[in-house]
């Protein structure tokens, strides 16, 4: 159905932005900028960076005004012949994205029809 987890991703900004949700935002600026903008912070460089990055207004207000969530996509393919080991082991990679200043992380898994 996709080609890879980027098409994948590409497919889910699109789908977010047709819901026309005042509170979600996909900004188009690096992570670094992002946190500079929204949250005066100065941000390291990060070597693995998120499938989507959303920036939601907290109406809470808990911490702050606004909440950024890391998306981490795994695309499991039909016909691909990747290990299925590689659903547990890349878990790490996106509780990772909490020490750069995520607020939440989602890691989802997506198979593809028919996959099993």
């Amino acid at each position: 159905m996709f080609k890879n987890e980027r098409s994948l991703a590409q497919w889910l900004i699109e789908a977010i932005k047709a819901c026309n949700l005042s509170s979600v935002r996909i900004p188009k600026e690096s992570y670094e900028d992002i946190l500079t903008k929204h949250f005066g912070s100065y941000a390291p460089m990060i070597i693995a960076k998120p499938d989507i990055i959303l920036v939601v207004r907290d109406y809470r207000r808990i911490v702050d005004e606004l909440l950024l969530i890391a998306v981490e996509l795994k695309y499991f393919r039909k016909f691909e012949k990747k290990s299925w080991k590689g659903a547990y082991r890349e878990v790490g990679q996106a509780p990772r994205y909490y020490v750069y200043g995520f607020d939440s992380v989602v890691l989802w898994h997506v198979f593809e029809g028919g996959v099993l």
